[in-house]
């Protein structure tokens, strides 16, 4: 069954994937600002699971989890609370893992190749940076050793920032992972990261206009 051609807001929803990497570069780690970080990405989230039409009982849920992300990021700054970063971060990395699958079951059955389809499949591609940057921090957290090889206490714009340096393969080199384990992540986005944007991204661009299972038009 094909969606009918109605009006999506992936737009939108790329803006807030944006939006949720500038508020993690102004924000701190402190409990306001996890908070403002989950929030700007809960939004964010929630307007993919719109887009997508997911079911008013899965909407309901998405609701439900980011509000306890919410709260778990500012409870967890108390000592008593959730123990650092990780309780906020493993549901945020929840969050990140499910817009995908909302967003490709979504374009799957969508009949057209049109913008939808490009702008759907670039926010698959900010969300793996995303999804990338809280399974960094977690590995970093559960492990309790440095993440980056450069030493210190690492916060949450350099996970960021790493990841998606990682998977664009610019390769500055500033930062590095120093365990096996974040290595390998580092292998695996960077792999992941290239061969989405020459082959998935590229194919959707090249069929822009089309209808699934005709041909695109030739120049």
């Amino acid at each position: 069954m094909t969606v009918p051609p109605e009006r999506d807001r992936y737009g939108a929803a790329l803006l807030l994937l944006l939006a949720c990497v500038v508020v993690f570069a102004v924000a701190d780690d402190g409990p306001w600002g996890r908070v403002l970080v989950l929030g700007t990405q809960g939004v964010a989230v929630l307007a993919i699971f719109r887009a997508s039409r997911v079911s008013r009982r899965l909407q309901r849920l998405s609701v439900t989890l980011v509000t306890v992300a919410v709260i778990a990021g500012g409870v967890s700054a108390v000592p008593e609370g959730l123990g650092g970063r990780w309780g906020p971060s493993a549901l945020a990395l929840l969050l990140v893992v499910a817009a995908p699958v909302a967003i490709a079951h979504r374009l799957r059955r969508q009949a057209r190749i049109d913008m939808t389809t490009v702008l759907g499949a670039l926010c698959l591609y900010v969300l793996a940076g995303l999804a990338f940057a809280y399974a960094y921090l977690l590995v970093g957290d559960v492990t309790g050793a440095a993440f980056f090889a450069q030493g210190g206490e690492a916060r949450s714009i350099d996970y960021v920032y790493f990841s998606f340096v990682t998977l664009a393969t610019l390769g500055y080199g500033d930062l590095t992972a120093a365990g096996d384990l974040g290595r390998m992540l580092a292998v695996l986005q960077t792999v992941l990261g290239q061969l989405y944007l020459v082959g998935v991204v590229a194919a959707v661009v090249s069929k822009l206009g089309t209808v699934r299972g005709e041909a695109p038009p030739t120049g």
